[in-house]
């Protein structure tokens, strides 16, 4: 069954095989269906980002925001320099307001993060009410939260570190606020959402070209990897995971491997520490092999390859492991 997904983000923690989604039927269109939420242990999860703003757009009427109480939409999708934005709103006093409104799917135990992928949109959107604010109209943007149990946001710095280095940017000339929402079972919303506080301390302290990575690739044979210049190494069929920590030049060595590993994908974790070591441990539980290459890689000291049977981004163990590296490790 193919159907429409209206969310670019990659969903990973989400969208694991076996998750059950929630679908309607299309009328029209090149699918039969298109998919506007998935059910999790906590409950459903929208996804469909059109309909957050339908959501906001209703607490608007209704005063359902506390930081935009008073504030009243005009008009829905307007263009504005090179951008278009989710709202025109009018301001308590009477004054124009830019709001751009982003659906965030991507959480933990505690602590929500947007985006779950890079978006050069989104950060166009922060410099652009940036820009606008500074010309004479007001610019905001609202983070909605699809989790309730989310206690913190703060904005993704791992996937995305342009979003966040342009956040960090305008947040003292934009209104930015985050919002958590409970999706009863017929995906309306009873429960009033709750206001939750954005993080920046955890930004400016954790934002560092540190930390460690993982980059995944996928053997369909038994090859010989050249891992570092001319050192090569046998690895049979599989799916293997490097693992490495970095004091710092995060990116650098995330550009190596992606350079020198067979259509890797790399996955980043930024921190103001080396996390080689709690990435390496977590991996050795769930691994079915593993294989310390710091010997062969002196720039990456502590490597070491993992080796799964199958796809480990479809494997809730492996994405569990992402999530408490990047999201739970920050729980206060």
């Amino acid at each position: 069954m193919l159907c429409h997904l209206p969310n670019p983000g990659r969903l990973w923690e989400l969208l694991i095989p076996g998750a059950e989604v929630i679908l309607t039927k299309n009328e029209k269109g090149k699918t039969d269906f298109t998919v506007i939420g998935v059910k999790s242990s906590e409950g459903p999860i929208l996804l469909h980002t059109h309909r957050t703003n339908d959501l906001v757009e209703a607490l608007l009427a209704n005063d359902g925001i506390p930081s935009l109480k008073g504030y009243k939409v005009i008009k829905r999708e307007i263009t504005r320099g090179n951008s278009r934005f989710d709202f025109l709103l009018e301001t308590p006093q009477g004054g124009p307001f830019l709001l751009e409104v982003k659906s965030c799917t991507l959480f933990g135990s505690q602590g929500a993060m947007f985006p779950d992928a890079p978006s050069s949109r989104a950060t166009k959107h922060v410099s652009e009410l940036g820009k606008i604010s500074t010309e004479g109209t007001e610019g905001g943007i609202l983070f909605v939260v699809h989790s309730p149990k989310s206690r913190w946001f703060c904005p993704e710095y791992h996937t995305d570190p342009d979003f966040a280095r342009a956040i960090l940017a305008e947040k003292n000339r934009l209104k930015i606020s985050s919002l958590a929402v409970k999706w009863d079972e017929d995906l309306s919303v009873t429960a009033s959402p709750r206001e939750i506080p954005i993080r920046w301390e955890t930004l400016e302290a954790e934002f560092r070209d540190k930390g460690g990575c993982l980059a995944l690739f996928h053997l369909p044979h038994r090859d010989q990897i050249a891992i570092h210049r001319e050192k090569e190494i046998s690895l049979g069929k599989g799916f293997w995971v490097l693992a490495t920590g970095a004091s710092n030049s995060l990116q650098k060595i995330a550009s190596r491997l992606k350079n020198r590993l067979p259509s890797p994908k790399i996955i980043p974790f930024r921190a103001n520490h080396d996390l080689g070591p709690s990435l390496s441990g977590a991996l050795t539980q769930i691994a079915s092999q593993k294989i310390d290459v710091g010997p062969l890689l002196p720039q990456e000291a502590g490597a070491h390859l993992f080796r799964f049977d199958e796809n480990p981004l479809e494997s809730s163990s492996f994405v569990k492991i992402i999530i408490e590296t990047r999201i739970n490790r920050l729980n206060i």
